[in-house]
């Protein structure tokens, strides 16, 4: 783990939409850790402790209940922000509270940034 970069962990299976997110955090001033696989997300926030976690919900093969479930018991992660993105406006409600932030694809700049600030980061 280096301690000269701020993390921010993305799980996400679309590559374009994975370098777009990329670009907009080395421009914010953190670097990305990239998963498109459920079973590392948990992993990769306990090794690198990130700022925050982006779950792109449309991803296959993501469980989000469970994914946001192992987040939120784990001492080493509970406190982690949770971003939750997706095509879907209907998809994003459902979770309301749960979750500490949320957006609606396509994700400007000015929706990352504000995001990132609002949640304190």
């Amino acid at each position: 783990m280096s301690t000269l970069f701020l993390y921010i962990l993305f799980a996400e299976d679309e590559p374009q939409f994975r370098y777009l997110i990329q670009r907009y955090a080395a421009r914010s001033g953190f670097q990305l850790l990239n998963t498109s696989k459920a079973s590392e997300i948990i992993t990769l926030a306990k090794q690198w402790h990130p700022k925050a976690v982006i779950l792109d919900i449309d991803t296959p093969e993501l469980d989000t209940t469970q994914v946001l479930g192992q987040l939120r018991a784990d001492a080493v992660t509970r406190h982690i922000p949770i971003v939750l993105c997706s095509s879907y406006e209907s998809v994003l409600l459902r979770w309301g509270l749960e979750v500490d932030g949320s957006w609606l694809k396509p994700v400007l700049y000015d929706d990352f940034a504000n995001t990132l600030a609002a949640i304190g980061i």
